[in-house]
């Protein structure tokens, strides 16, 4: 979900998917730590990281569902259903929250180790996903071509 996020403010030099990163889960959890940015302590302990408070204050009003909904484009969503680090909930409510968002979930896929054995099933999906997309500009652009003035 980082890279969607990213690719939200730079719509126009992206393609449409993305692996979901832990983003989503790290703006739960500091604002489940800290009610206030004002209480985010010099340092703090995170998904087994230590990190600096400016991490923290940084990520406090980066929403990460409203921000990626802007981003507009068509969306290739992929998660593993046994992911140990990102819950597949995230990415159901990506789904839910976003239009345009093809979603599959990969049973049996984790955040590596699981998803390396389903690798072909994901350049699948990929390219099922490009191939639409192409088809779709391509089909646009000849009917913005093709338009009879009246």
């Amino acid at each position: 979900m980082a890279a969607l996020y990213g690719c939200a403010g730079r719509k126009e030099n992206t393609q449409e998917t993305s692996q979901v990163k832990t983003e989503s889960r790290a703006y739960d959890d500091v604002h489940e730590m800290f009610e206030s940015p004002e209480e985010i302590p010099a340092a703090h302990s995170l998904l087994g990281l230590r990190l600096g408070r400016k991490y923290f204050v940084d990520i406090w009003d980066q929403e990460p569902y409203g921000k990626i909904k802007e981003y507009g484009k068509n969306i290739l969503l992929i998660h593993g259903d046994r992911d140990s680090i990102v819950p597949v909930a995230y990415s159901d409510r990506l789904a839910e929250t976003v239009d345009n968002v093809e979603y599959h979930v990969i049973k049996g896929g984790g955040q590596t180790t699981a998803i390396w054995e389903t690798i072909l099933n994901w350049q699948c999906l990929i390219s099922r996903h490009f191939w639409i997309e192409t088809k779709r500009k391509k089909e646009k652009r000849w009917q913005n071509e093709n338009k009879t003035i009246r």
